[in-house]
């Protein structure tokens, strides 16, 4: 049926069965999100999730990284990263990552980080 949005349970797609009625949830009545929109906040909705999953799942005395972001495909098969959160979490202590400072003595162990980079990000 076109202009509906179906958000009952798919037991064929479960995951994006559930991000749908998460979805539908941040958005106001009557109101039709941009691409934009709506891939941030599905962004922000699987980042909730994962947080979530670490904190039901992971011991208080584990060490872990957490870096995210949305794939842009772009035209001409180029890619393009949106970073998102990126920290650490130490003995419980939370530390933010930088994506645009690589500490020299980390980017020695990396290989080729020597060179400057050519990545985009947006």
């Amino acid at each position: 049926m076109s202009g509906s949005l179906r958000v009952d349970l798919d037991p064929d797609d479960l995951e994006q069965s559930l991000l749908k009625q998460r979805l539908i949830r941040k958005l106001h009545y009557g109101k039709v999100p941009g691409l934009i929109t709506l891939t941030k906040l599905a962004y922000a909705s699987i980042l909730e999730d994962l947080e979530r999953m670490i904190l039901l799942t992971m011991n208080t005395a584990s060490h872990y990284a957490i870096v995210t972001g949305i794939q842009i495909h772009g035209p001409n098969n180029k890619n393009y990263v949106w970073p998102g959160e990126a920290y650490t979490v130490v003995d419980g202590t939370r530390h933010a990552l930088s994506l645009n400072q690589v500490p020299e003595q980390t980017a020695r162990k990396i290989p080729g980080t020597q060179q400057p980079s050519t990545r985009t990000i947006l």
